[in-house]
């Protein structure tokens, strides 16, 4: 052999070392990097306007995935509970009704409480709940035409809420029953009630299939005009109505 082959070779042979190394770093980096964001972090956009005004369709939400339990990854064995959800967290969950995806909603009701709507209003046991209004919200619902809802201010036991009521819609959901939540449970609403499918339809759910609590929007697309909503950048996702920026919400409207 050569020894020009012989160099050519022993090139060869340390390209293909490094190539190796290169493959076994991006592999363990994606899996590392997959790892974190199944652990700590997660990502979700919105597609619907049931959370209206606090969270719009188009958002892209980071859900802090430990604020609660801190979970084997790709798996749902708990390692470590941290923390019970609280009346006001706006979480992403699993849906009761659709299995493999997800839902973004307000936590507004835990374990040993009873609650109930009526007139879309959220009922907490016996205390009263304080309702003031907001004059009128705009959204563009489906096909992104232009309609207009009732803003309220909801304070209730532990919650102070913006909800809106579309009532050209006629949400069965709106008067219910009342539902007492079982320890481990909570019960869920969205904000915009005539809009949301919530636990007023399906009752209670395990807090276990709360994925994590939502914090902030990473960036928010306009669904009907592409555009990016610059001012909704980094915004951290409101617990109470006094939190969330008063004016007007635009985007595809879809109800969970």
């Amino acid at each position: 052999m050569s020894r020009r082959a012989a160099t050519a070779r022993n090139v060869g042979r340390l390209l293909a070392w490094w190539f190796l190394q290169l493959v076994v770093v991006v592999v363990a980096s994606a899996v590392v990097g997959l790892a974190l964001r199944e652990t700590l972090v997660g990502v979700f956009r919105v597609p619907s306007g049931s959370m209206i005004p606090a969270v719009l369709p188009g958002d892209v939400v980071v859900a802090n995935r430990i604020a609660y339990d801190v979970r084997l990854p790709f798996t749902d064995r708990i390692l470590w509970h941290r923390a019970d959800p609280q009346p006001g967290d706006v979480v992403v969950v699993r849906s009761a009704l659709v299995p493999g995806t997800l839902w973004v909603k307000r936590v507004v009701g835990v374990g040993g409480q009873t609650v109930r709507f009526e007139d879309g209003f959220l009922e907490v046991g016996d205390a009263p709940t304080q309702l003031t209004p907001r004059g009128e919200g705009h959204e563009q619902a489906t096909r992104c035409r232009d309609e207009r809802a009732r803003r309220f201010l909801e304070v209730s036991a532990d919650t102070a809420i913006e909800v809106w009521l579309d009532d050209g819609i006629g949400n069965l959901l709106r008067d219910t029953q009342a539902f007492e939540i079982p320890d481990g449970e909570v019960f869920l609403a969205g904000d915009f009630r005539d809009r949301s499918t919530d636990s007023r339809r399906v009752g209670p759910v395990p807090a276990t299939e709360v994925v994590g609590r939502v914090e902030r929007v990473l960036v928010s697309l306009d669904p009907c005009t592409g555009h990016e909503r610059g001012d909704r950048r980094w915004m951290v996702v409101p617990a109470r109505a006094e939190d969330v920026p008063d004016g007007t919400a635009s985007g595809e409207s879809v109800s969970e």
